[in-house]
This record gives C-alpha cells, structure tokens and sequence, in this order.
C-alpha cells in the first residue's frame, strides 16, 4: 500500500513538472514517458514506450556526440547539453538535455531518467538576436547599446571612430 502511495506520488510529480520526461532501461530503451513528452514530441505514450530516443534523432547530431552521452553514462556521470531532436511530425526542435543513470541497491545502472526542455523559441531569438547585432556592427551610424546599470554591451565601429577611443 505504501509503494502504490509513492508511485503515484512519483507520477503526480513528473507529470506536474511540465518538462519532457522519460525512462529507459540500461540499454536505452523508453518505459516511461510523461504527458509533457507527448505534448513535446507528438509521440503518445503506446507509439515510445519499447522504443529507443533515436525515434528523436534529427540527423543533425554528430555520431562524436551520441558516442560521448554514452560513455559519460556508462561510466555513471549525468550528461547536460543541448540537442536538436524531431518530433514525431518531422519538425525540428532545439532542447536542453539532462539524462542521469538511476542506480539500484548494488550500485548497478538499473535505469537513465531523461528530462528534456524544449528551447527552440529561445535559439530562434538568440539567432534574430545576433543577426541585429550583425546589422549594427555594419552600420556607419554610431550606436551604442547601455543595460539599465549604465554599462555598455554593444559599441558598434562608428562609436569609436566617431568618440576616439576603442571599443574595449
């Protein structure tokens, strides 16, 4: 009765995190997956589980990498980064990726527990975000940039030419 008390516990958390969630056994293949992995990725629960995360992989991930997520949990450490995975509509996105090896009472890898943050929204305006600072940089115009502290975070060329004094 207690174990039925914490798994739900356990659901009710990982459901309410609003992150992509899902479980895989030691060689890779998904268990579980939580309902913000299906709002993620489009994939319902019926179409991951007993599958592996390549049903994610974009193309645009080298081998070098998947080669170094491996290796970093076979040998029991967390692997951080970012990855460009596809849903299952064949739409790219861009996340932020933690996946950690849950250990068993012997210390033995029993499982990885993934959890994905879906960051395309941000590297979309980090893009448009230097393409303007690229537009800036080429201008004749002396700009300057100031944050609300005073301190300047982008002098284009024209404000040195046009103040005297380099940009650093």
């Amino acid at each position: 009765l207690e174990r039925e008390r914490e798994l739900r516990r356990f659901r009710r958390a990982v459901t309410a995190t609003g992150r992509a969630v899902y479980i895989t056994d030691p060689d890779g293949t998904i268990e579980y997956v939580n309902p913000a992995f299906t709002e993620h990725t489009g994939y319902e629960p019926s179409e991951a589980v007993g599958e592996t995360p390549a049903i994610l992989n974009s193309g645009e991930m080298s081998s070098e990498y998947f080669d170094s997520l491996w290796e970093t949990l076979r040998s029991g450490g967390v692997w951080e980064e970012e990855i460009i995975d596809q849903r299952k509509d064949g739409t790219l996105y861009h996340a932020h990726q933690t996946i950690a090896p849950v250990f068993d009472d012997g210390g033995t890898v029993s499982r990885f527990v993934a959890i994905q943050t879906d960051i395309t929204e941000q590297k979309a305006a980090e893009g448009r975000l230097k393409q303007y600072r690229d537009i800036v940089e080429r201008l004749d115009d002396p700009i300057l940039l100031q944050n609300c502290e005073g301190e300047f975070e982008l002098l284009n060329e024209a404000v040195s030419g046009f103040a005297g004094v380099s940009r650093e």
